[in-house]
Formats: C-alpha cells, sequence, structure tokens
C-alpha cells in the first residue's frame, strides 16, 4: 500500500502515508478473533512507540534492494510520526553472522549502503553489463531510495547529490541510458525532480512560518532544477526520435534550444532569482 502510494505519487505527507500503513495493516487476530479490522487501536499502538527495528540475517539484499523494505518499515515509521507526532529512534539489525551481531540506525544504514553499493563504480558497472535490465534496475534503486526518504527521512544533502551526479548528470551514464533504456533516465529525473519539489514546498512552509531556510541546501535544489531540467528533455527528445515513423529524421535535441555553457549560466541565474523573489530580502543567495 505505502510503495504504491509513493509509486504513484499519490501522497501528500506523513498523514496520507500512515493512514495507508494502517488500512492495509490495521488487522486484529488472537482468541477466536481472525483477521478483524481495528484501525483505532492500531493507531493508538502506533501513537505510544518509540523504537522500530528490523533484522537482516543476510548481506545478499539490503534495505534499499526492494520497495518491501520502505513499505512495512518505513511505512510504520511514517505511521508513528503521523499518530505520536515524532519520528521513533528505527534500527536495522545485521544478523548475517551471528556470531558478530550489529546494529545500525536506519540513516547509518543507508549511508552504509550508499557508500559501499550504491555509489560504487563497480557495482554501477556491474549492472551496466545486463543492458536494458540493468538500467531499469538501476531507476528502480532510485525510487527505492526516495521511498525511504519520504517514509524515514533518512536522506541528506549530499546524498541526493552524488546519486544525481551518478545515475542522471554524469555523460556516460547518460549515453548509456540513452542507448540502451531511456525511459530509466526519464524516470530517474523524474523521481529526483519530485524529491526537489517535495523539499522546496516543505521548506517554502518553514519560510512562511518566519524561520530560516539553509542557503546551502537551496543552492542545491537550483543546481538539481537546471540539471534535471536539461536530462529530462533530452530524455523527452529521444522518445520522441523513437517514436517517430521509418524514413522520419529526427536529432535530438532539435525540438528545443541547444543547451551550451551560456545557455545553462542563464537558466541558472534564472532560477537564482526565482528563488531570491520568494526568500525576501533576508534570504539572498
Amino acid at each position: 500500500g505505502v510503495s504504491s502510494a509513493i509509486d504513484a505519487k499519490n501522497w501528500q505527507d506523513e498523514h496520507d502515508l500512515g493512514n495507508i500503513y494502517v488500512t492495509w495493516g490495521g488487522y486484529a487476530y488472537g482468541g477466536k478473533k481472525y483477521g478483524v479490522t481495528a484501525p483505532e487501536q492500531f493507531k493508538k499502538r502506533l501513537s505510544r512507540l518509540d523504537l522500530t527495528v528490523k533484522n537482516e540475517d543476510t548481506r545478499e539484499y539490503d534495505m534499499l534492494d526492494s520497495d518491501d523494505f520502505y513499505s512495512f518499515h518505513g511505512g510504520m515509521i511514517a505511521a508513528v510520526k503521523a499518530f505520536k507526532g515524532a519520528l521513533p529512534h528505527s534500527y536495522s539489525g545485521d544478523s548475517s553472522d551471528p556470531a558478530r551481531v550489529k546494529m545500525k540506525s536506519v540513516a547509518e544504514e543507508t549511508k552504509h549502503i550508499f557508500r559501499s553499493r550504491i555509489l560504487n563504480p563497480k557495482w554501477i558497472e556491474s549492472m551496466q553489463r545486463h543492458g536494458y535490465k540493468g538500467a531499469g534496475d538501476l531507476s528502480r534503486t532510485v525510487d527505492f531510495v526516495f521511498g525511504w526518504d519520504a517514509t524515514a527521512e533518512v536522506m541528506e544533502d549530499w546524498m541526493y547529490g552524488e546519486l544525481a551526479k551518478k545515475y542522471a548528470l554524469d555523460p556516460a551514464m547518460q549515453d548509456w541510458m540513452k542507448k540502451v533504456n531511456p525511459w530509466a533516465l526519464q524516470n530517474i529525473a523524474e523521481r529526483l525532480l519530485e524529491a526537489v519539489e517535495r523539499v522546496d514546498t516543505a521548506m517554502t512552509r518553514i519560510r512562511d512560518a518566519g524561520k530560516v531556510r539553509s542557503r546551502e541546501r537551496i543552492a542545491v535544489l537550483a543546481a538539481l532544477n537546471l540539471a534535471f531540467d536539461i536530462a529530462d528533455r533530452e530524455a523527452a527528445d529521444l522518445a520522441a526520435e523513437r517514436a517517430q515513423p521509418a524514413g522520419h529524421a529526427h536529432t535530438i535535441g532539435s525540438t528545443s534550444q541547444p543547451s551550451d555553457a551560456s545557455t545553462d549560466d542563464q537558466r541558472l541565474q534564472a532560477l537564482v532569482r526565482r528563488l531570491d523573489d520568494a526568500l525576501g530580502e533576508d534570504g539572498r543567495l
């Protein structure tokens, strides 16, 4: 339920995700009761939770390998925040070696997986050997990362920045994806743009409440907006080219203005001006 809503962009905040989690999991068992609907009791229990834990007994896969992980564990975390008003302490256990059981916070485990696998050039190269399927799996990895951030708020700016650089903005990666699976590139750009949009909306609410906004965070948003505007446009052009009937010539980028350094700089300056207008006099970049 939670992962389906996030994939479909059919949610606004943790309250939506919490209610979905309760709708799909709010059933009571015991005695002569088997699967009795008990959403209010479930909400009450969730509102009293201080800590969540999910253990993994193998390193063959991890919590960023599938949407099941953030749908169930992440969904519980989001539900606790929705009904309690604060995130619980959340941990990921590793008992792959029973003699050396480890415990990390969900945020720490996310960083560990990022550094050891998701940003690891060797792992990325191994995925590229699988062509269309490999590109699709890289694209889904971005979805899983976003899902964990939506439910448990585990992502930091540097993680989104590195993900964007390696998966969407690297010229070699772009060329490869355009050849084997342009829709994967389009999905990556679309999901990262959604992350930018949601963070920007939340930060606008913070500004409207009279609180300080991080200039570095705004700079990241501006850069990502510019970069993904370019990547998204190129992916759309490639899809249009492939849709052309045989014999019709089409050149990538021909439907839009050339994207040289001067044009991109103008776009960046325009984005900065728009952000300045939104921030007001006390928050100029």
